[in-house]
């Protein structure tokens, strides 16, 4: 959050926690956007039940 104010950020509502908000009208290029993918993705797999993973695993593009 502190590197990239403009992308993430936190209301007093959400202090403590584990959350992260994303304003999207703040990625303003493509690796940004990657970079909000790539950690959407990583918390999906953690909360996912691990069939939805392996479902989505065997049906991914590579």
């Amino acid at each position: 959050m502190a590197t990239e104010p403009a992308v993430y950020h936190l209301t007093d509502h959400y202090v403590g926690w584990p959350t992260v908000l994303v304003r999207l009208s703040g990625i303003r290029d493509v690796a940004s956007l990657d970079k909000v993918v790539g950690l959407l993705h990583r918390r999906w797999r953690v909360a996912a039940p691990k069939t939805l993973v392996r479902q989505f695993d065997a049906g991914a593009p590579t």
